[in-house]
């Protein structure tokens, strides 16, 4: 760390255009030009797939508006999303917007966007409607905008069975409450790939959590058999369980989690994220069932059973929530991810496993992570490589305000300082700097 910006995530960043489902995949809102078609595993299309062209970065200049709405014109936001050309840019100036139908998004290259790029200038208000954003097209993109208060899940991707979405994008995007599955891209309404979530903010708080938690898993993204999926610079806050406030272990669930990408998912990458006041972090795969996970034409480890391919994280912060935390990272049949220059700490008593490594096939290399709890190996994974993983004596020591979620290193974490070992997938650090400030690479997500 050579400069210190504030741990809180700035939304109002220069954003740009590009270009779950609870529901089922034959309802209106799904049918749209959502791109390749093909048979493939589990239901999606397209499943022989093994490249996608990447999603765009956020940091184009925005796109001028085909169509500009105000807050007293937000009845006719459903139809103008329902009736964009592909290519439209629908823009909406400061205000809330309360809905009364699905955002459905049937065109490719359509953006919907504020006009300042600041998402809390903007509010799409569902008032419980169970889905806000159902998108069925590729190239669509969410920019500078705040979406809350949906029973089920606030963005619903898919085209259908039998199709393949492209490059849908959140940029500085701030969701609130979105229901059981805040992003979801489900395989049996067709497979989402290349996605980009970046500079955004996902969140859970107390008031949304008892309908939320009504369910088995509430995570803030989930995506099934997507390729090439890229979550970066972004928060996702308060994902875990239980009666509010929480305020022991009697009270809580572990059953939130920030993100899981699982059902032959590959690529994914997940870099610069902070995951706060959670139960569980980050899942890589989750658990084999009765459908077969992403079928890919060129077959990597076919001797083995895999639910996610390959993929990088890297420089991300997981904190635990002091009643609720139960694993920071968990790879379940991954195969061959690198997971490197993580921060996992807890701020309480509870917890299962830092980096947890979980049934056969799952082999992992695991370099210059910074945690505190063990690092788990179980029922069959594969030790794979590991280099440099430090546990952390104490919070107070070794990270300037670890209960304000600021883990940079202090002078003290000295077995931290210069201590991990060259990473060809290192990236930037949670600031976005090299690990090349000293002799050795920081263990850990700050480079000192």
């Amino acid at each position: 760390m050579r400069s210190r910006p504030t741990p809180a995530l700035v939304l109002s960043i220069a954003l740009g255009a590009a270009a779950c489902s609870l529901l089922a995949p034959d309802d209106d809102y799904f049918l749209g030009d959502s791109g390749t078609g093909g048979g493939g595993a589990g239901g999606g299309g397209g499943g022989g797939a093994t490249t996608c062209e990447p999603a765009p970065s956020c940091e184009a200049p925005a796109r001028a508006p085909t169509v500009t709405l105000s807050e007293a014109e937000a009845v006719m936001l459903p139809a103008a999303v329902a009736n964009a050309a592909p290519g439209d840019t629908i823009a909406l100036e400061p205000g809330t917007y309360n809905l009364s139908a699905v955002l459905s998004f049937k065109k490719s290259g359509v953006t919907l966007r504020s006009t300042t790029g600041v998402a809390d200038d903007v509010v799409i208000d569902a008032g419980q409607l169970p889905v806000i954003v159902a998108i069925a097209a590729s190239d669509v993109t969410l920019s500078g905008i705040t979406i809350q208060n949906a029973s089920e899940t606030a963005i619903s991707i898919g085209g259908g069975l039998g199709t393949v979405v492209e490059r849908p994008r959140l940029c500085g995007v701030h969701v609130v409450d979105g229901g059981e599955a805040f992003l979801q891209a489900p395989a049996e309404n067709g497979y989402t790939d290349c996605g980009r979530v970046e500079g955004s903010r996902l969140e859970l708080t107390d008031a949304g959590r008892g309908a939320s938690c009504s369910t088995d898993l509430v995570s803030g993204i989930s995506v099934t058999g997507g390729r090439g999926w890229v979550l970066t610079d972004s928060e996702l806050v308060g994902f875990y369980c239980g009666a509010p406030p929480v305020l022991s272990t009697a009270d809580c669930s572990s059953s939130g989690i920030g993100v899981v990408f699982s059902g032959g998912a590959r690529d994914t990458t997940i870099e610069r994220s902070r995951f706060l006041d959670v139960a569980r972090g980050i899942a890589l795969g989750y658990t084999i069932t009765s459908t077969p996970p992403r079928a890919y034409a060129d077959a990597p480890y076919p001797d083995v059973t895999v639910d996610h391919y390959d993929g990088v994280l890297r420089n991300n912060v997981v904190v635990g929530n002091p009643h609720c935390f139960d694993t920071g990272i968990e790879l379940n049949h991954a195969r061959r991810p690198d997971v490197v220059h993580n921060t996992v700490i807890h701020l309480g008593t509870v917890l299962f496993s830092a980096i947890d490594r979980r049934y056969p096939g799952t082999d992992v290399v695991l370099q210059n992570n910074l945690h505190l709890g063990p690092l788990t190996l179980r029922d069959g994974a594969i030790p794979g490589v590991e280099a440099a993983n430090v546990e952390v004596p104490d919070v107070t020591s070794y990270f300037v305000d670890a209960a304000g979620f600021d883990v940079h290193l202090t002078s003290s974490a000295t077995n931290a300082i210069d201590r991990g070992v060259p990473a060809e997938s290192a990236g930037l650090d949670i600031d976005g700097e090299p690990h090349d400030n000293g002799a050795a690479p920081d263990v850990g997500a700050d480079e000192r």
